[in-house]
Order: structure tokens, then C-alpha cells, then sequence
């Protein structure tokens, strides 16, 4: 078998992020879940379309994780580049380096366009789009001292359709 890679899963904590940190565990991978710690979910400018995630979402995915394999977790705010920094430097920290970033944090609005707002425009591009930046950024002297390194990039259909 390969040796386990250290992988960081932004938007972790449910969804598509939670499958994509169980198939990494399953295949025997160490996985860190990075998500929000707000104990109410993102307040900051969340969505009406879209509740973002909670702290105890995040613990509950760590628990019921845990028994595909070595998880943890780590608050993460993609759209703060300290926060970026902080998760990158908590799965060092817990596998001793990094060695796949998972892209996955995302937000969804819509609407109109005379009726959407500028926030919610930008809370859209600084999660989406920013953030995957700033991520990528935080980890990327990380990864290159991995051997077997790679960033994936997740994006919705939404990027595609308009709605």
C-alpha cells in the first residue's frame, strides 16, 4: 500500500466536503476537516440560500470519521488569509506535512441582478474565488515538499448554469 498522505479538506464538515474526507480515509489517508467555527454557522454575510456550516458540525464529522481512519479538525475562514495559514500549519502540526489540498469551501446566492446586492456578490467571489487563491497560497511551500503532492479544485455545476 501507498504511504498515507496527509490531505486538508476546506468545507469539510457535511456535504460533498464530508464524502470527499470519507473516501480519503477509506483509502487510507490521514485527513484534516477545516471549516467554520462559528458556533451558529457564518454569520458573515451567509446566504439566505445556503446555511453555512457550524463548529459542532464539524466535531460530529471528526466523530463519525473516525472510524475510517486518522481525522481532525481545524477552524478555517477561506476567506481570511491567517485562517488559510492556521489550517495549513494544524495538519503539519498533526501528520507532520501536507500533501493534498482539497479545495471544497463554497457559498451559492442568486437572484435577479437589479435585486442582488453587491455583499452578496462579493461574499460569493471572496469564498469561491478568493478563497481557493488564498488556500492555495497558504499551502503551497507545504506541498512542494511533499513527493507526491496535488491541489484539487472543486466547483459546482453552478459555475456553469445560471440559474
Amino acid at each position: 500500500m501507498a504511504t498515507a498522505r496527509a490531505v486538508l479538506v476546506t468545507g469539510g464538515a457535511r456535504g460533498i466536503g464530508r464524502g470527499i474526507a470519507k473516501s480519503f480515509l477509506q483509502a487510507g489517508h490521514r485527513v484534516m476537516i477545516a471549516d467554520l467555527a462559528s458556533p451558529a454557522g457564518g454569520a458573515n454575510g451567509e446566504s439566505p440560500h445556503y446555511a453555512l456550516a457550524t463548529a459542532a458540525e464539524r466535531d460530529a464529522a471528526v466523530a463519525e470519521l473516525g472510524r475510517f481512519g486518522e481525522v481532525r479538525s481545524a477552524a478555517l475562514d477561506v476567506t481570511d488569509a491567517e485562517s488559510c495559514q492556521g489550517a495549513v500549519q494544524a495538519t503539519i502540526n498533526a501528520f507532520g506535512g501536507l500533501d493534498v489540498l482539497v479545495n471544497n469551501a463554497g457559498v451559492v446566492d442568486s437572484g435577479a441582478v437589479e435585486a442582488f446586492t453587491e455583499a452578496a456578490w462579493d461574499r460569493v467571489f471572496d469564498v469561491n474565488v478568493k478563497g481557493v487563491f488564498l488556500m492555495t497560497r497558504a499551502a503551497v511551500a507545504s506541498l512542494r515538499r511533499s513527493s507526491d503532492a496535488a491541489v484539487v479544485n472543486v466547483a459546482s455545476v453552478a459555475g456553469k448554469r445560471g440559474a
